[in-house]
């Protein structure tokens, strides 16, 4: 008699949570660094681009509502990662991939904190 077929693993809701914190996280951490780059490149005038006055105060406040979208994310990404923990726990398994995905939600969380804190000086240029 043959041995019994084994189904496959289903994935778990602490598995999926975990997955979505770590896109969420690692995609947000991925791209910082070139939005930050960015916005020195704005900040040196090496990007020649003028603004009349109503497109410097909507790009100006476009910056800002895009890293404000941004940081939600991040407090997403956060979440999932603590869901993703708690359903681990209560599942008996591991909960490393709530912990990555909750540790990269931080660091994009801060990486973005900083990139606003840099958007500062050229949206200020922009909107007096």
């Amino acid at each position: 008699m043959p041995p019994p077929i084994e189904s496959a693993p289903h994935s778990s809701n602490a598995a999926q949570l975990g997955f979505a914190s770590i896109a969420l996280g690692g995609i947000l951490s991925a791209i910082s660094p070139v939005t930050f780059m960015l916005i020195i490149v704005a900040m040196s005038g090496g990007s020649r681009v003028n603004f009349d006055r109503l497109g410097g105060i909507i790009a100006a406040i476009a910056g800002y509502m895009a890293n404000g979208f941004v940081l939600v994310l991040c407090f997403i990404g956060i979440w999932f990662g603590i869901k993703s923990m708690l359903a681990a726990k209560k599942q008996g398994e591991s909960a490393a991939l709530g912990f990555v995905g909750a540790a990269l939600s931080v660091l994009a969380f801060f990486a973005w904190v900083g990139i606003g804190i840099a958007w500062f000086d050229p949206a200020y240029q922009l909107l007096r």
